[in-house]
């Protein structure tokens, strides 16, 4: 993770990722995967985004049934753990918010 966060940070390389927010993926995935395409340059349909919307909807079950776990249920110390990831969360949400606020998202 430090090698992958090196290489983000060092040089011009911001442009070659696009980062998605997760809960702003699950709050509108449309306009999360809209964002995506125009990035790419590649058009979205309303049939397009009318197919995504529909298998979204119909499957929302599957996807907000699972059960959430404890990660105490695995022997993991989540206050052990968050700070190993600290850098990487904080970081992860700054780039989300600079593509947000470029792309008026």
């Amino acid at each position: 993770m430090r090698r992958a966060l090196a290489f983000r940070e060092c040089g011009d390389h911001d442009e070659r990722f696009y980062d998605i927010d997760f809960r702003a993926m699950q709050r509108d995935p449309v306009a999360a995967v809209r964002g995506l395409y125009r990035w790419l340059g590649e058009p979205v349909s309303e049939d397009f985004e009318r197919g995504m919307a529909a298998w979204w909807r119909e499957n929302s079950e599957d996807r907000e049934s699972a059960p959430r776990r404890d990660a105490a249920d695995y022997g993991i110390d989540l206050a052990q753990v968050r700070p190993l990831f600290a850098d990487y969360s904080r970081r992860a949400m700054l780039w989300t918010q600079k593509r947000s606020s470029r792309n008026g998202d």
